[in-house]
């Protein structure tokens, strides 16, 4: 019998032409099905023109409760058969990326309609789908940031073809036009805040600078940063943010090899991306050697270390950030976890409550005092932590996730908690909101090895980056010295294919 906890398979299809095949119909008929019959169908922003997507599994269970007319039912479906996302990199080069149309397709002025739709005035009211962010403003800019990386490979290549170049010889001599420069600033500017509305505000910054001057290298590494901490201060997927991460820090690399920032920038999008250690540290060792007091190399450096398992020199290199740039509460906080995870856990934990008072708003400390609170099995410390968390990140499928354990921790203590919010876990994950790695960790966390192994492969499939640090979760002790467990943990070291 079909263990009933196991997750249904699923793989993601990234256009009309993908879901008509899962189908075996044409795609003028699955368009149709989504209108007159609800299939589930998502849109990546782009407005009429952006790309869909749709999970196998909500296809399959969508097809299992609707009543069709024999004339107009679906084929079977046969998901073994379906092709691979395309690669990143191929957004880059003005490919099909997950259903996104290459930039041939997008008409002229499309871009400067963007630049407009994307200003400051636009992303005050919103973008992602975040309390206070509109759904059209999301649409419009996330458009612009992808055509836009698209067209500028697309149309460099055509100029090479014709023996000429858009990007100068000695591209860190290069001036930037005076307008996307100070666009790039007020984008840093906000940025360094590391809000939900702060980072969109940037992005929507840099995207300008974008449009206004195209091979401007430092516009691209902001955008890449933007999602780079999206995917950790919003709700939204860090599978997705940092696929784009990468592809606009490729570009940024392209403009301008000389440039520290964008090595660094892409060195962090390779290794939660690509998951490729060895590439990520080159590029990190890289951009030091270009810039050696570049603050945000050390940083990111650091924390890519504590990946790596390298916890001393995780250490030194955060010291050396923090050296570097005193008042930034990013670093401190990712001291005051490395230093406790290095060992010394007073000296860590009063670090980060000290953070968490004094700048309530910035999540991370409090992220990281949940992941402490739970190892010391402080599971009131923890929720509350979470909650925090969640309410900061405008997350509110978490919250109500939390809002179930605290019950349950209440009435029947730390089981109770665990098995008052797996269900919710589990209809967020159908939904495609809530990640893999959540559920593994809570099956972990009851004894579940079959349940969580299941899921920890779900996880490493769809490059969940949580995935990345499962050497060093606590939450998975339990499991350490199985067989299948030992196999998942060693794939943390290998390089995901495109």
């Amino acid at each position: 019998m079909e263990n009933q906890n196991s997750p249904p398979p699923r793989q993601r299809l990234g256009s009309w032409k993908e879901i008509a095949t899962f189908f075996g119909r044409d795609e003028r008929t699955v368009r149709r099905w989504e209108k007159q019959r609800g299939m589930p169908i998502h849109r990546l922003p782009g407005g009429k023109r952006g790309g869909v997507f749709a999970f196998t599994d909500q296809l399959s269970e969508w097809q299992r409760t609707r009543n069709f007319p024999e004339s107009d039912r679906p084929a079977a479906t046969q998901p073994e058969d379906l092709p691979n996302d395309v690669s990143p990199a191929a957004m880059a080069s003005g490919e099909e990326m997950a259903g996104i149309a290459p930039m041939d397709s997008v008409q002229e002025g499309t871009a400067q309609a963007m630049a407009n739709a994307v200003s400051p005035a636009h992303s005050s009211s919103g973008l992602f789908g975040l309390p206070g962010f509109s759904i059209k403003a999301g649409i419009v800019f996330v458009a612009a940031v992808l055509t836009l990386i698209i067209a500028a490979a697309v149309v460099e290549q055509r100029f090479r073809e014709a023996g000429h170049s858009l990007v100068s010889a000695a591209p860190s001599m290069r001036k930037a036009d005076p307008e996307a420069a100070d666009l790039y600033l007020k984008g840093r500017f906000y940025w360094n805040k590391r809000t939900p509305d702060d980072l969109n505000k940037a992005a929507g910054y840099f995207t300008q600078a974008i449009v206004r001057d195209p091979g401007y290298a430092c516009a691209y590494v902001g955008l890449a940063d933007c999602y780079n901490l999206l995917g950790e201060y919003t709700a939204l997927p860090p599978g997705e943010t940092h696929a784009r991460a990468y592809a606009a820090a490729k570009k940024a690399v392209e403009l301008d090899d000389s440039s520290a920032e964008a090595h660094t920038t892409l060195a962090f999008a390779t290794l939660y991306w690509k998951w490729d250690q060895a590439a990520s540290e080159r590029e990190f060792q890289r951009a030091i050697a270009l810039d050696p007091n570049d603050s945000q190399a050390h940083h990111w450096y650091a924390t890519s270390l504590v990946v790596f398992g390298r916890l001393p020199e995780a250490l030194t290199q955060i010291n050396l950030a923090q050296s570097l740039d005193p008042s930034s509460r990013a670093i401190l906080a990712d001291k005051g976890v490395i230093t406790y995870h290095a060992g010394h856990h007073d000296e860590g934990l009063a670090a980060l409550k000290q953070l968490a008072s004094s700048d309530p708003s910035y999540p991370s400390p409090h992220r990281y005092l949940a992941d402490i609170y739970l190892d010391a099995k402080d599971y009131p410390n923890y929720l509350a932590e979470r909650k925090k968390v969640a309410l900061l990140i405008n997350d509110h499928r978490e919250l109500a996730v939390v809002n179930e354990a605290e019950k349950g921790l209440s009435q029947d203590g730390f089981r109770a908690m665990l098995e008052s919010m797996l269900p919710l876990q589990q209809r967020f994950y159908s939904q495609g909101a809530t990640p893999a790695y959540s559920l593994a960790t809570t099956f972990a966390l009851l004894g579940k090895k079959e349940e969580s192994l299941q899921y920890l492969q779900v996880a490493y499939d769809q490059r969940e980056s949580r995935f990345l640090l499962l050497r060093t979760d606590h939450a998975f002790d339990s499991m350490r010295g199985d067989a299948v467990f030992e196999q998942l943990q060693a794939l943390v070291t290998v390089p995901r294919p495109d």
